[in-house]
């Protein structure tokens, strides 16, 4: 489960991030996984509950964006939403695509005080 190591390293820039601006507790974060990140929602979820002792993350939310898997074709050069990951043109048919979004994995922002 890399969802662990990925959720390790977030702490760890959160906590950074937190000391240096006196952050003392963490209420929320939201992280971007786009749907073509090749990380599991649910398991990234899964790892972050096991950090919920660290009392800077204690009671905190963690908020999970999965943007669609957009598509740009080479072709007619227009973008599509890719439906069950099909990377064919939704208006022409061709299949000479190239992925303009959903591969992103991200720490968005976090709150806290």
């Amino acid at each position: 489960m890399h969802e662990l190591t990925l959720v390790q390293s977030m702490i760890t820039k959160i906590s950074e991030s937190a000391a240096i601006q006196g952050i003392q507790h963490i209420s929320r974060i939201n992280l971007v996984n786009g749907k073509f990140s090749g990380a599991n929602t649910e398991a990234l979820l899964l790892a972050f509950s096991l950090f919920k002792d660290i009392p800077l993350f204690k009671n905190a939310a963690l908020e999970i964006e999965e943007p669609e898997i957009i598509a740009m074709c080479n072709s007619c050069h227009k973008e599509f939403i890719v439906e069950a990951y099909l990377f064919r043109c939704a208006y022409c048919s061709q299949n000479n695509v190239k992925i303009a979004s959903g591969q992103e994995l991200y720490i968005n922002y976090y709150e806290g005080e």
